[in-house]
């Protein structure tokens, strides 16, 4: 079997060389060649092809249109109909047109931006943001559309200069007041947002040639994609485990801002349990200096902030999808011992009860480091000699990474068969067996997940779901059901394996090779693992799935001869009613309702935003208090949180991992998922004692 990236790419040996200039026109073909050639599903290179890719790298380069008029984007239409014969080696006409285009875009934008921050603005009219997808037809229109988002800027810097001041109510007074210091903020954030493309750090040329080679590979799936010398460079750093670092890396998402794209396995960041993939990294703050706001700042920036000391500790402040805000403290570390990458506790209430939390499935790939099953193990272990009665393992927020460590961690809990089937481009289909026969654990067990749990981790899901092995709870995961490799892009490349070296002088691909299907025959793609027991979860509203991506491969089934034996039924409708009673009289769960509508009508609508002050004003206060409600949920009484022994005695003598622990546990204590999680085992293994009598 090839190897398999069925979620987050994973750790190769790599050997780094000079790097001469980029071809891109080599690159195109190379990249088309090799998808055409290995993908599951390759599409015909032809007008309609075209016409995708023409759209789709404009939505990318200017979603807000805020940059192209009109006029721009029929010139460009005109050369946009040879872009499938320049991927056949025919000419190279339109990424030339593009790059000279956008250029000129940014000039005129520079112009436009000293203009429009200069004028006098009215905030007390009930006027909205105009939300139009069509192109300026005109720069007087495209000026009109800069204009309304530095209403939006300024509006959002007078907000937060009342909140420093802690002024409740703020009339026109205070804007006029306080309109000098809110411009030049509003001048500074929108400058930088837009000359960040200009001088992008890898040149402007460069970042727009790479976001159009990105969308030829995404023309054919979402999980295609193509990966420059520097990507893959950035790439295998991010997972390197010598050196000190945080243990994440940044990139920036279609507004400008920095986000977390990377968590590497063990490094602070990914033990400290606070910080996910997506977050919008807000403020930084170095022990004892002053906080800096990164709001408007390149990646590059960031990283040399991040960079500036190695010995004491960084205040990290994100966004989470929502809004909500959290800080975390984190403090570099040598990452070269991945031992405690897998998080466990007891909890200790009506029971005792095992938590596992798993964020990702990595794997050593050849370099004798970690591989997660075997962690899972040794904590289940650890956890088995404290006697515990059930075990919760944490799915949430597991984004995918290695299907052979799926397939590994499904064999943890089931004694030997078939967990998954596999199918390629021609149709073969392979059963993935959990050959090692036995268990680690055969006691209650319940899976947690959510809308973040994508790939490998649904998977696992799906797999112990199939068996009755273990009680699934939480919200559909997110959908995705195929399998990705790296190819190097070169003549007659092959995939890499486990023990691949690679050069990071060259570019890559990630391509879809295959698609996963259930032992029953289904697949996840697109449909999710629909939990047992659906908890109401925050996210619920945001509509984040597969689905929704453009060209994701569709959802099928199989037919295909799968041995299995499942285990009995286990008593699903007595628990799921127990636990819809007690969700529906929890205050929490309550407050996790009005933050789904919340999120609903911020995300899930064409409402346009507010201009006017009062409206802004309204509407910020009754989002905050809401999210206070939200964050100021009392914590659990149905459980203690501790650790086994052996994460005791390491807290004793090393003050840092006694605060990420701490850190811990008030995060299970206020996690209301994971107390109802808690009281479904309860639940469970109070109805098979009761059965036992």
């Amino acid at each position: 079997m090839k190897t398999l990236l069925p979620g987050l790419l994973s750790l190769l040996a790599v050997a780094v060389s000079a790097q001469p200039p980029t071809n891109y026109q080599k690159d195109a073909l190379l990249l088309v060649q090799t998808i055409s050639k290995e993908h599951f599903s390759p599409r015909p290179i032809d007008d309609r092809f075209s016409q995708w890719v023409f759209t789709s790298v404009l939505d990318e380069l200017d979603p807000d249109r805020l940059y192209f008029t009109e006029h721009q984007v029929k010139a460009l239409a005109q050369t946009s109909a040879a872009i499938d014969d320049d991927l056949k080696g025919k000419g190279w006409r339109f990424l030339p047109h593009l790059i000279q285009e956008y250029n000129n875009s940014l000039k005129r934008v520079s112009i436009t931006i000293d203009k429009v921050i200069a004028e006098p603005f009215e905030f007390i009219k009930q006027t909205s943001f105009d939300i139009d997808t069509t192109w300026s037809p005109d720069e007087n229109s495209l000026a009109q559309r800069w204009r309304q988002k530095v209403m939006l800027e300024m509006l959002k810097n007078f907000n937060d200069i009342r909140q420093q001041k802690k002024i409740n109510s703020a009339d026109n007074s205070f804007l006029k007041q306080h309109d000098a210091e809110a411009r030049l903020r509003s001048k500074k954030a929108i400058q930088r947002y837009a000359f960040r493309l200009k001088n992008h750090p890898g040149g402007m040329d460069n970042m727009v040639a790479r976001m159009y080679l990105k969308t030829i590979a995404a023309a054919f799936d979402p999980h295609t994609n193509y990966l420059s010398s520097t990507d893959m460079q950035n790439f295998m750093s991010s997972l390197s485990t010598k050196g000190l670092n945080f243990g994440f890396t940044l990139d920036e998402n279609e507004s400008g801002e920095i986000v977390v794209s990377q968590l590497t396995p063990g490094g602070p960041a990914w033990n400290s349990g606070l910080l996910n993939t997506g977050d919008v990294i807000k403020d930084l703050q170095w022990q004892g200096k002053p906080n800096v706001d990164v709001s408007g700042m390149a990646v590059q920036e960031v990283d040399e902030i991040m960079s500036a000391e190695n010995q004491n500790v960084l205040t990290i402040t994100v966004a989470k999808p929502g809004g909500l805000l959290q800080s975390m403290s984190l403090k570099k570390e040598m990452i070269e011992n991945n031992e405690n990458i897998v998080k466990s506790f007891i909890l200790s209430g009506e029971r005792k009860i095992g938590f596992i939390s798993l964020p990702g499935f990595y794997t050593s790939w050849g370099d004798g480091g970690s591989q997660c099953a075997n962690d899972v193990a040794r904590e289940i272990m650890k956890l088995k000699k404290e006697g515990i009665e059930g075990l919760i393992l944490d799915l949430r927020y597991n984004g995918g990474g290695s299907l052979q460590e799926a397939v590994a961690l499904a064999g943890i809990f089931i004694d030997a068969g078939p967990v998954g089937v596999i199918k390629d481009k021609a149709g073969v289909m392979q059963t993935v067996k959990d050959i090692n026969r036995g268990t680690v654990y055969d006691g209650p067990l319940v899976v947690m997940v959510n809308p973040f749990s994508a790939s490998a981790s649904e998977f696992v899901a799906a797999a112990l779901q199939d068996y009755r092995r273990a009680i699934v709870v939480g919200g559909r995961t997110y959908g995705k059901a195929t399998a990705q490799a790296i190819f190097p892009l070169t003549a007659n490349a092959k995939a890499y394996n486990f023990n691949a070296k690679v050069t990071t002088a060259i570019p890559h691909a990630s391509i879809t090779l295959e698609k996963i299907y259930r032992v029953n025959g289904k697949t996840a793609q697109f449909a999710g693992v629909t939990p047992s027991i659906v908890i109401p979860d925050l996210y619920d509203s945001l509509s984040l799935s597969e689905s929704i991506l453009p060209r994701a491969l569709p959802q099928d089934s199989i037919v295909k001869k799968t041995y299995y034996t499942p285990l009995p039924l286990l008593p699903i409708p007595e628990l799921r009613e127990k636990s819809r009673m007690r969700t529906s009289q929890n205050r929490s769960f309550e407050i996790v309702s009005d933050v789904q509508l919340m999120l609903r009508k911020i995300y899930g609508s064409d409402v346009p935003d507010q201009l006017s002050w009062n409206s802004y004003q309204q509407s910020v206060d009754e989002q905050n208090a809401l999210l206070k409600r939200y964050l100021d949920r009392p914590e659990t009484s149905r459980y203690e949180v501790s650790f086994h022994k052996f994460d005791t005695e390491h807290m004793v003598v090393d003050s840092f991992i006694d605060e990420y622990n701490k850190t811990w546990v008030k995060k299970i204590k206020k996690d209301i998922s994971l107390e109802e999680g808690f009281n479904i085992i309860c639940d469970y293994i109070s109805i098979t004692k009761r059965e036992k009598k």
